[in-house]
């Protein structure tokens, strides 16, 4: 498995709730654009169109930089998948868990039914097999 790169899992969930605020932000900005659309015209000029350059500008900002968000993670993905089917089904479960749908380790415990400290073993083990294999 040397030849397949090691995924760096704690990026890869650092990237995904970047990502995630990115779009939340999105979101929030578009619902202000609707507002300031929604807005009545009292004919004196400078209404909507002068208040929504800001939010329209920072808009495509954001979902410029959203959209390189999602094409790093999918790329890690692709790795992540293919360092993931090498471990047992209870380490690919809670590295997907963790990692790939970002909860916490509550959760993790929720999902899989185990102790919390239980899904952290599983974690520090199936940890060092990847940093083994990836030496």
């Amino acid at each position: 498995m040397s030849e397949i790169q090691q995924p760096d899992l704690r990026a890869l969930r650092t990237q995904r709730l970047r990502a995630d605020f990115l779009r939340e932000r999105i979101e929030c900005i578009r619902a202000d654009l609707e507002r300031i659309t929604a807005l009545p015209r009292n004919g004196t000029g400078g209404g909507a169109g002068d208040k929504m350059s800001g939010p329209v500008a920072k808009l495509i900002d954001l979902q410029q930089q959203y959209a390189e968000e999602v094409v790093e993670i999918e790329s890690s993905l692709q790795i992540t998948e293919l360092t993931l089917s090498q471990l047992p089904d209870k380490q690919q479960t809670i590295l997907r868990l963790r990692y790939i749908e970002g909860l916490t380790w509550e959760n993790v415990a929720r999902r899989t039914h185990y102790d919390p400290s239980h899904c952290r073993r599983i974690h520090r083990v199936a940890m060092k097999y990847i940093k083994n294999e990836h030496k």
